[in-house]
């Protein structure tokens, strides 16, 4: 495995800790990339982001660390790794989904570790809109960077 799938791996299994959809939207890009359902799999993708990001901000949302929650982060995180890897280095995918897997799990306790202590000092909103940013653009560069 090179190094840039193993980083890539990483990054988007940190990146779906924050926000698991983007584990997910990454593996639908990569699935329909070139095919004619392409542009309505990333409407689907940019959807998920959206409704997760809204969802995340409302008062009722569980904490990402309860059970069924972290487990479809970890799930999202090795999923995303998968689509990452699956078409250049496919004798490696089974390292990158379990890479991916244990990165989710950094990210998810990372990121309620961020939200708790930003939130003392700005706005709980803004703390949460920092977060979907970070988790948008590190998942833009897990998949940009797989594709070089």
């Amino acid at each position: 495995m090179s190094p840039r799938t193993l980083a890539s791996a990483a990054v988007i299994g940190f990146a779906s800790g924050l926000r698991s959809a983007v584990g997910i939207a990454s593996f639908l890009h990569a699935r329909f990339a070139g095919t004619p359902n392409a542009a309505r799999a990333d409407g689907v993708a940019a959807f998920a982001i959206v409704g997760e990001s809204v969802a995340d901000k409302l008062p009722f949302t569980p904490s990402r660390l309860q059970l069924p929650g972290l487990l479809a982060r970890v799930a999202a995180g090795g999923l995303g790794a998968h689509s990452l890897t699956r078409r250049d280095d496919p004798e490696t995918v089974v390292i990158a989904v379990v890479v991916g897997s244990i990165a989710s799990l950094a990210g998810s306790y990372a990121g309620a570790a961020y939200r708790s202590a930003a939130s003392k000092k700005v706005p709980p909103i803004a703390a949460a809109l920092a977060e979907d940013v970070t988790a948008n653009a590190l998942a833009y560069t897990a998949v940009v960077n797989s594709h070089r």
